[in-house]
């Protein structure tokens, strides 16, 4: 989305220079489909599809095209109104002077300095056109989020560098009083607890467990020999995906493992059931230090 005017813009550069227009399109075409392959194995590992071997065949599993799948999901209404519709202007009218304030008026006024005079080098317009395209494909989508539109901020750096010495000097002032607002909000007030309530539950992941009964309940703690599955079942409403790799969690099955449930979309009705039909342990009991309360729910195997 945000790319491609940059290719365009390589190309007539290269047309200029005299080079030929084949070859740097193949030069360039190269380059974009070992990125892409380098994108897919690295995806497909991440997500498990792949599977990496120490010994011939190496690789096993299937391939993950993670931008192929975002298209598919994002192209189906119904997903998306599970996240929030918003107005197709939101991206060009809220988020984007949302997220750069200033820097996106700035942006705006040296696009209307470009049209009126026509003068502009080729890196200033590939990075408006970056910009321009990014922001007008991601508003085809009814589903507006502000940080989909972080990869803008390095077209519009490029695109008004040239103009920062024409600005004055009230420019700057509301440039710093802007960004530390935000510093404030984005960065310690907005959805602040969600990574430190992934890394205090990522203490009660535990390699091995062991246990001592009371009654349907148990009191488990790390260490013993092993074989135990304890799964600790956390519930995440009106929160953005909380990041699973904070949990460092073994890939055994056996030990303490957190399994986290996101519920977002769902209906406050939906979101009661599922929580009725967890596992509901002994509130009553009193877990000595670096104890936590589970339920039996099968041999050898606990939940909370």
């Amino acid at each position: 989305m945000f790319a491609w005017p940059l290719g365009v813009a390589s190309l007539v550069s290269a047309t200029r220079g005299g080079r030929n227009l084949v070859a740097n399109a193949m030069c360039l075409a190269g380059g974009g489909v070992l990125a892409a392959v380098g994108m897919v194995v690295a995806d497909s590992l991440y997500y498990g599809s792949l599977h990496w071997h120490g010994s011939y065949p190496f690789v096993s599993g299937s391939l993950t095209f993670t931008v192929l799948n975002n298209l598919s999901y994002n192209s189906q209404h119904e997903n998306l109104a599970t996240h929030g519709i918003q107005p197709r202007y939101m991206h060009a009218l809220v988020n984007m002077p949302l997220l750069f304030g200033p820097l996106y008026i700035l942006a705006i006024a040296g696009l209307w300095g470009f049209l009126r005079s026509g003068r502009s080098s080729c890196v200033g317009m590939a990075a408006a056109g970056s910009v321009i395209s990014g922001v007008a494909l991601l508003s085809v989508a009814p589903h507006q989020e502000a940080r989909f539109l972080l990869p803008a901020l390095p077209g519009l750096a490029i695109s008004t560098w040239r103009y920062v010495n024409l600005a004055p000097r009230a420019f700057w002032y509301v440039w710093i009083v802007f960004n530390v607002i935000l510093f404030v909000i984005f960065g310690g007030m907005h959805q602040a607890g969600v990574v430190p309530v992934v890394a205090f539950l990522g203490e009660s992941v535990w390699p091995h467990a062991q246990c001592r009964a009371v009654g349907s309940d148990a009191l488990c703690s790390a260490g013993g020999s092993g074989g135990l599955e304890l799964t600790t079942k956390v519930f995440l409403i009106s929160t953005y995906l909380a990041p699973r790799h904070l949990l460092a969690q073994p890939n055994e099955v056996a030990g303490a493992r957190v399994d986290m449930v996101d519920l977002v979309g769902l209906e406050a009705e939906e979101i009661r059931d599922i929580i009725a039909r967890s596992v509901r342990i002994n509130a009553t009991l009193v877990p000595k230090e670096g104890e936590l309360v589970f339920r039996r729910t099968a041999d050898k195997r606990y939940e909370r």
